[in-house]
């Protein structure tokens, strides 16, 4: 009768034990399975944000930095929009390297001493608009900080998922496209620079390419963008000399129109600027 017992109690403890290898087997194949399908569609958005990068990159490189209107005035030849914001967010995320970024509460707290403006991150908006010389205007536009051709407004933006603040750049300005993308190359190698609008007009593209301080230009900018990070939020006062020397209208423009100032440095400098 104990062996009977025994026998009975030995296959039960064996069908358990296979059907617990079964289960974890299962389990491990789930675990597997879902892992394998969040990879694929990290791949998938990393592949579709490629695809909208260089779809703007070349419209952008189509359309020149800017262009002669009827052989008599340069205009600009493209329009901002919040795409080309977005898509230099993660090149200006890779030079900032070096910045430690502040945490929510500290970044928040700096942007309201610095620019008075209360930032919800628990909204659905990614950025936040600071006109630069008029504080009480916070309605979102997409221009350059380039007033070469047309006088807009200075300004830049509050990135709030990243927590550093920005200008809107082109791509060409901070990234050396050339060398990262030769089918962009290619293209603007080979586009027609000479154009008719509907009104019978010429145009004129003038080339990225063709400017031959572009190099420097894209250097200042990105040591710019760093420094300004750096000097507001990690509170670097190396950064102070560069911006002073480089940056000017924005050093300006924090004291004149927004009343901020880390150092005496930054007022006695203001002071005989304004004088």
């Amino acid at each position: 009768m104990k062996k009977i017992v025994f026998k009975i109690s030995f296959y039960v403890l064996v069908a358990i034990s296979i059907s617990c290898k079964e289960n974890k087997a299962d389990s491990s194949d789930l675990h597997l399975s879902n892992k394998i399908k969040k990879i694929n569609s990290e791949k998938r958005d990393v592949t579709q944000d490629s695809i909208k990068f260089k779809k703007i990159l070349q419209a952008q490189i189509e359309a020149g930095k800017s262009a002669l209107y009827d052989k008599s005035f340069d205009i600009s030849t493209y329009k901002f929009t919040s795409k080309d914001l977005e898509a230099i967010i993660p090149i200006i995320k890779n030079y900032l390297v070096n910045y430690e970024k502040p945490s929510d509460e500290e970044f928040g707290e700096q942007i309201k001493r610095i620019f008075g403006r209360t930032i919800d991150f628990s909204s659905g908006s990614k950025y936040l608009y600071v006109n630069l010389e008029n504080k009480s205007d916070r309605e979102f536009k997409f221009f350059r900080n380039d007033n070469s051709i047309e006088m807009n407004p200075s300004s830049v933006f509050i990135i709030k998922e990243h927590n550093f603040i920005t200008e809107l750049y082109a791509i060409p300005e901070i990234l050396n496209y050339r060398a990262k993308y030769s089918d962009i190359s290619v293209i603007e190698d080979n586009m027609n620079v000479d154009k008719i609008d509907e009104e019978g007009s010429s145009i004129k593209i003038y080339k990225w390419s063709d400017f031959n301080d572009l190099e420097q230009e894209r250097e200042e900018n990105i040591k710019t963008l760093i420094a300004r990070n750096k000097y507001l939020f990690n509170n670097d006062t190396s950064q102070l000399e560069w911006l002073l020397e480089h940056d000017k209208l924005f050093m300006m423009f924090l004291l004149k129109t927004y009343n901020y100032s880390q150092d005496s440095i930054h007022k006695d400098w203001y002071e005989k600027m304004s004088n």
